[in-house]
C-alpha cells in the first residue's frame, strides 16, 4: 500500500472513533493532521505523502478535513480554544484548493457546526 492510502484509512478511522466516543482529543488530533494540511507531509508518523501523485494528496487532504469535522469536541472549553484557528485554517485553504478539497472542507465545517455548543 502507498503511505497515503494507509494514512487515509487511519485518519478516517480515528475521526470515526473520536466521533463515536465523543472524546475530547481534538487538539492532539489536530496537531497530528496540521502538517498534512499545510505541506502534504505527515512527519509525525514518519511517512511522506507521495507529492508527485496529486490525486492521492488531494484525497488525503479531503479525508483530513472530514476527520477534523467529525472529531470536533463537545467540550465548550476546547471549542473556544480552537474555533478561531480552525475556521481560519479551513477558510484560507478553501480559497486556494481544488473543488474536491473544497467539498471536504465544507463537509468538515458542516460537521463541526452541528457539534458546536
Amino acid at each position: 500500500k502507498k503511505p497515503t492510502t494507509y494514512q487515509q484509512c487511519c485518519i478516517e478511522a480515528t475521526g470515526d472513533i473520536l466521533d463515536a466516543l465523543k472524546a475530547d482529543c481534538y487538539m492532539d488530533f489536530k496537531e497530528i493532521l496540521l502538517p498534512i494540511i499545510k505541506n502534504g507531509v505527515d512527519d509525525t508518523l514518519g511517512m511522506m505523502a507521495d507529492l508527485s501523485d496529486t490525486s492521492c494528496t488531494l484525497k488525503l487532504r479531503a479525508v483530513v478535513f472530514r476527520a477534523l469535522g467529525k472529531a470536533w469536541p463537545q467540550c465548550t472549553d476546547t471549542q473556544v480554544a480552537c474555533t478561531g484557528e480552525v475556521f481560519a485554517l479551513m477558510g484560507n485553504t478553501l480559497l486556494t484548493s481544488p473543488w474536491q478539497t473544497q467539498v471536504a472542507i465544507l463537509c468538515g465545517l458542516r460537521d463541526l457546526l452541528q457539534r458546536c455548543n
